[in-house]
């Protein structure tokens, strides 16, 4: 169901990438149609991670599955994601690109992300433990270039917490357009700080799932 024949990855300062037409046109199409409403949602945290509203299975657990029981196509992708399949796709492109992965036990979830087109933000941040592989997959077709929202990837010379570290701080070293039926990728290392800035019109949203390997044993 999900492709990463077209996945690209740089590895410094961090293994990082992009992937063009991961899915089939009409799996996508069906996909972002049927995309969950943001009344579902529940915001991140406080001010300092941003503003930015998900479903989240770990979270919202019960919110999460009942949306996904009456929404065959979401469903049909989340057990594709707990697949043997899913898991050999993922690997084969990392073993391409030659992105090392830690031997272990490894497992898969993804959230639904919200964030307003006007003043949705994600602040710098590396991704926490367990995680150890991510991918964004935008599903807003509407979305214009002009409205932000691509995720930075970032540099610093200055040690920091997540979501404590300022945008003044960091260079960017790619950015990932929000486009339809592509994907982002990193690798969480301690150095794989990102982050997403949006300035377009209100009432919008900027819709993804974030798709992530995740996996105990891990180096912190």
């Amino acid at each position: 169901m999900l492709s990463l024949d077209k996945l690209t990855v740089r590895h410094e300062p961090f293994p990082m990438g992009f992937a063009t037409d991961v899915f089939e046109t009409e799996t996508y199409d069906e996909l972002a149609r049927n995309f969950p409403p943001i009344m579902l949602a529940s915001r991140l945290g406080s001010d300092k991670y941003g503003l930015k509203f998900s479903i989240a299975e770990e979270f919202e657990t019960k919110r999460y599955h009942g949306f996904l029981s009456v929404c065959p196509p979401w469903k049909r992708f989340y057990d594709y994601t707990q697949s043997e399949d899913f898991f050999t796709t993922v690997f084969s492109a990392m073993d391409r690109e030659g992105v090392e992965l830690p031997k272990g036990e490894y497992r898969s979830r993804f959230e639904f992300s919200f964030l307003p087109a006007y003043g949705g933000t994600v602040t710098p941040h590396r991704d926490a433990y367990p995680k150890i592989i991510a991918f964004v997959i935008p599903f807003t077709p509407e979305w214009q270039p002009e409205w932000g929202g691509k995720t930075e990837m970032l540099q610093t010379n200055r040690e920091a917490n997540d979501y404590e570290l300022a945008f003044d701080h960091c260079s960017s070293v790619m950015d990932c357009e929000f486009q339809p039926n592509s994907a982002n990728f990193l690798k969480r290392t301690k150095n794989s700080w990102h982050a997403v800035r949006c300035h377009g019109p209100a009432g919008v949203f900027r819709k993804s799932i974030t798709l992530n390997l995740v996996g105990e044993g891990y180096a912190h």
